[in-house]
């Protein structure tokens, strides 16, 4: 099989953690299951494709409308 480079494996767990995102439920936990290994790690795949920090962003989704809205 083919290997997945780094920026495709990156955006592929970044788009299951947003989708399995729902209020209450923390983005670190997720990451770490979808593959992440660090809070650093996950934070910069986030702000790259993203736009906003994993906070803002989801206190965003959330209604809050703190940040930018994601890309």
């Amino acid at each position: 099989p083919a290997r997945t480079s780094a920026p495709g494996w990156s955006r592929r767990r970044l788009d299951r953690v947003v989708e399995s995102w729902s209020p209450g439920l923390s983005l670190m936990t997720l990451a770490l299951g979808c593959g992440f290994g660090s809070y650093a790690q996950f934070h910069r795949v986030f702000v790259r494709h993203l736009g906003a920090t994993p906070r803002n962003w989801a206190a965003a989704q959330e209604g809050g409308g703190a940040g930018r809205e994601p890309r």
